[in-house]
């Protein structure tokens, strides 16, 4: 289920323990754009902190309700 949230939030958090940046914020943006995501948890979730400087992510954070 290559759409699935629940699968790219995991894949997501994996990509930046990896270090790879990139892979994360694109999989976060799908997440996003299916209206998936609260601000509070991204923001604060410690699996994104490698993420947080990034302005891709504090753009996507700010459009999160």
């Amino acid at each position: 289920h290559p759409d699935d949230a629940s699968a790219m939030v995991i894949a997501a958090c994996l990509q930046t323990m990896a270090g790879c940046e990139d892979a994360a914020l694109g999989l976060l943006e799908r997440v996003f754009a299916q209206g998936c995501g609260k601000r509070d948890w991204v923001a604060h979730d410690p699996d994104y902190a490698p993420l947080r400087d990034d302005p891709r992510f504090q753009r996507l954070v700010a459009n999160l309700d």
